[in-house]
């Protein structure tokens, strides 16, 4: 492409001074997870569980409220864009049947790769027409957040040849910032043997398939991997961490997600689990999800320890002894009303 005689005599006011003092953008994290702005990653081996995660995420994100038991208190509602390769929408629907996951169905809009491949509309990331398709359904949807389910399924790019992936990987990066969305990646990490398997083996950023182009231009990767189970008790019903191995933010400490039966309905839903961070067995997430909780109330709101400890999944001793450190250092006021004590936030 020629560069204009314009262009070239403006490209020196792009060049910047570092400046220690600079006003620096507040990113937001959707979902806690997510930048917006950038480009993210969440790997794993085929048969995890990703797929299911992206589903449950969206759901919360379009309704908004507390999202992944305290990692975000207060979610606005959020639009979000599936492309949909490998599962296509005909089987999103099936599995979201088989839930009993709350949705704003006009905020999640999913584009099934193969329907739009049947109308010879062009898909491929590797080519101008398909990131045309792709800038043209952003503009359209003006999205928050944008899966891709699987990357693989929207490029015939030989994945082991980086100057190939350099070219998708920096265009969805560019995208992600010109759109102001939040741009994930499901995808893939290498494959391992079963003798690997079976010593606890846990995939990092090296294990991403890609060239490591991904790892390098991601904003946040994320490897998602199953738990053990040496009962063999679970049957089917997988419990799954989820890693952190870079940020460029603030990053996240390892959570899981188990699938259970809700008691009520009998259909699937998901139990976030904080108890796998590294940091202090778990104190520390519950100390961050608490603030997190704190913060996102407006001065003079009424919290309940029934409130607090239900929606960050941890125990009223744990969510009380938080509570009352935050009473201690004079965010909150502790009350006692008709029907038993609040914390009041100042």
């Amino acid at each position: 492409m020629a560069i204009s005689v314009d262009a070239l005599k403006r490209v020196g006011e792009f060049g910047h001074e570092l400046d220690r003092y600079a006003e620096l953008p507040d990113v937001e994290m959707i979902g806690g997870l997510y930048p917006r702005g950038y480009l993210s990653v969440l790997a794993a081996q085929a048969g995890t569980g990703k797929t299911w995660f992206m589903q449950y995420l969206s759901c919360k994100l379009s309704c908004g409220g507390n999202i992944l038991a305290g990692l975000v208190a207060r979610s606005k509602k959020m639009k979000i864009v599936i492309f949909a390769g490998e599962t296509g929408k005909f089987l999103l629907d099936k599995r979201l049947q088989a839930t009993c996951w709350a949705y704003d169905k006009k905020r999640i809009k999913i584009y099934d790769a193969l329907e739009l491949q049947r109308e010879e509309i062009p898909v491929m990331l590797n080519t101008d027409e398909g990131k045309a398709t792709f800038l043209a359904i952003l503009e359209a949807e003006k999205p928050d957040l944008v899966f891709f389910d699987t990357l693989i399924s929207f490029h015939t790019a030989d994945e082991s040849k980086q100057s190939e992936m350099t070219n998708i990987i920096t265009f969805l990066l560019r995208t992600a910032s010109i759109f102001n969305c939040a741009i994930v990646l499901n995808h893939h990490i290498r494959k391992r043997s079963q003798k690997v398997l079976a010593q606890n083996f846990v995939p990092g950023l090296d294990d991403i398939i890609g060239s490591g182009v991904i790892g390098r231009l991601a904003s946040c990767a994320y490897v998602a991997y199953q738990a053990p189970d040496p009962t063999g008790e679970r049957e089917g019903m997988p419990t799954v961490i989820v890693s952190n191995p870079k940020s460029w933010l603030k990053k996240t400490p390892d959570f899981a997600y188990q699938f259970v039966d809700d008691e009520v309905s009998g259909l699937l839903d998901f139990a976030i689990d904080w108890s796998y961070t590294s940091a202090n067995n778990g104190e520390w997430s519950i100390r961050e999800r608490v603030k997190n909780l704190v913060n996102d109330h407006e001065a003079g709101a009424m919290i309940t320890l029934e409130e607090a400890a239900v929606s960050l999944v941890a125990s009223k001793d744990s969510v009380r002894k938080y509570l009352d450190d935050l009473t201690k250092k004079g965010i909150l006021e502790r009350r006692k009303i008709l029907t038993g004590t609040v914390w009041v936030k100042k």
